[in-house]
């Protein structure tokens, strides 16, 4: 089998978004059976996030921010999904990412989950995971406050990227080939511009179909205020 591949991202502009629900753009193209991964995050701890029809993996304070993650399979995808917040509705920096990966497991998708590490130092280090399949994909994922991550673990391949300043909220997703079944990938981390900010970091990883994807890697960094 192949691993899966991340295709395409979408390009919700960063906004100062007030009210609920917010509205969070899908990528151009959206087959059905494709795996959707959505990373929300908002400069603001008051409120709560819930998305109907998709599976919350996490939802997390880091720092004076909340970052969310979901994911859901491809089945006759809108182009927008709204968001819904509860609690503090004011306007509030906003930064949101969905990315749309091919040759997935649509009965199994999701392996290993790393523990989740948060901390407030200008490094932020991904977990270890061990995989359960040779052909996965291991995706790190990655969320600060109030500054923006600039250099990563030598060899990374970044797959979505944000690079706001300003105090808003920010993100980071990258990829990597599983190191073989039951292995242990070992940590990977993400430096942060600024010091003393926040951060967040997940470790996932996306199990393939039989047979896999066909798709070369496309890594795009495309992205909401670049």
């Amino acid at each position: 089998m192949a691993e899966p591949v991340v295709v395409d991202a979408s390009t919700t502009p960063s906004d100062s978004v007030a009210g609920t629900p917010v509205v969070v753009d899908m990528p151009a193209t959206r087959p059905d059976d494709d795996f959707y991964l959505m990373e929300f995050t908002r400069d603001d701890d008051n409120f709560t996030i819930s998305l109907a029809s998709w599976t919350q993996i996490d939802q997390s304070l880091v720092g004076t921010d909340t970052m969310a993650l979901f994911w859901r399979i491809g089945d006759t995808e809108p182009s927008t999904y709204d968001v819904t917040i509860s609690g503090d509705t004011a306007a509030e920096k906003a930064q949101n990412v969905v990315v749309r990966i091919s040759g997935i497991n649509t009965a199994d998708p999701i392996g290993a989950v790393g523990t989740k590490n948060t901390g407030s130092s200008q490094t932020a280090t991904a977990p270890a995971i061990t995989a359960e399949a040779a052909d996965s994909l291991i995706l790190r994922i990655y969320a600060c406050s109030s500054t923006y991550f600039d250099t990563f673990s030598a060899g990374t391949e970044v797959a979505r990227i944000t690079s706001e300043t300003g105090g808003w909220p920010a993100y980071l997703i990258t990829r990597e080939s599983s190191p073989g079944a039951s292995t242990t990938t070992g940590t990977e981390t993400a430096h942060l511009f600024s010091s003393g900010q926040s951060w967040y970091a997940i470790t996932i990883e996306i199990l393939a179909a039989a047979g896999g994807a066909t798709e070369e890697h496309f890594l795009t960094l495309l992205g909401a205020g670049t």
